[in-house]
């Protein structure tokens, strides 16, 4: 089934993955601090940026493929999220804008509908590490496959459990509908009708 293709290839994984490698001189953080570590595209250098959209637009093709409403996306924004041995995130909901602002930089922001958060890692290759969403409803835990994703929407709280050994890199595409019409507003309402379905899903799939 076409749902349980990975929109993303384990080469393009491990490319991403060596983009974070290739950062971690530049990070203000040392491998003694847990805490995880999220680079948007525009924080790297030229040439990684390059590949990381690349990666991205993939990606959203992917999943394009997948879901039509995802075809009135405007703005896809990507950033890597690394989590190493001890490190969480608490529960949060989706950003509203995502941007940069500062002395010698033209500030830039970009509106969040959805987010799809493609895993980068092999499952194996650590432990803990969940996605957490919760909502209406009772928590789902998700650890999904190499390339595979999670969709996000704006009404969830999203959380990852602590990771108890390895690293667990990760893919989010912050992305945002077009709104220019009244038919294109409606695909977005269409979408989450979709998104609930396909995250409902991979429930199956991943485990609770």
């Amino acid at each position: 089934m076409a749902e349980n293709r990975a929109i993303i290839s384990p080469a393009d994984c491990k490319t991403v993955t060596q983009i974070l490698d290739d950062q971690r001189d530049s990070l203000t953080v040392t491998p003694y601090q847990p805490e995880p570590i999220l680079i948007f595209a525009w924080e790297i250098a030229s040439q990684d940026e390059s590949s990381l959209v690349s990666i991205a637009r993939r990606a959203l093709a992917g999943l394009q493929g997948r879901i039509s409403a995802l075809d009135h996306v405007a703005e896809c924004t990507p950033a890597v999220l690394r989590c190493r041995q001890g490190s969480s995130v608490s529960p949060a909901p989706l950003p509203g804008v995502v941007g940069r602002a500062g002395i010698g930089v033209v500030n830039t922001y970009h509106r969040v509908d959805l987010a799809c958060r493609v895993a980068l890692s092999h499952p194996d290759d650590y432990l803990g590490g969940e996605i957490v969403l919760s909502g209406a409803g009772e928590p789902s835990r998700f650890k999904p496959a190499q390339g595979h994703e999670v969709l996000v929407a704006r009404e969830h709280l999203t959380a990852i459990r602590p990771v108890h050994r390895g690293i667990r890199d990760e893919l989010i595409l912050f992305l945002a509908f077009d709104r220019g019409s009244v038919e294109k507003k409606q695909a977005e309402v269409t979408l989450d009708r979709l998104g609930y379905k396909q995250i409902a899903n991979n429930i199956g799939r991943f485990g609770r």
